[in-house]
């Protein structure tokens, strides 16, 4: 149960819920942070239908 209690804190920090990481973590280097942020938002623009295909039809 502690296991899933430290992940659900991890993903909370890595998301940007939280803005401490988790007891007895390390500490990002600013660069690793500016490159995971960038991954997330490359995902949110592949996934969020701007860039899709789909025909959105307005009636």
């Amino acid at each position: 149960m502690k296991t899933l209690e430290e992940t659900k804190k991890w993903l909370e920090w890595l998301g940007g819920s939280s803005d401490r990481p988790p007891s007895g973590g390390c500490r990002w280097h600013p660069w690793a942070r500016g490159i995971w942020w960038g991954i997330l938002a490359i995902l949110i623009a592949c996934f969020c239908g701007q860039s899709s295909r789909f025909l959105y039809v307005d009636f």
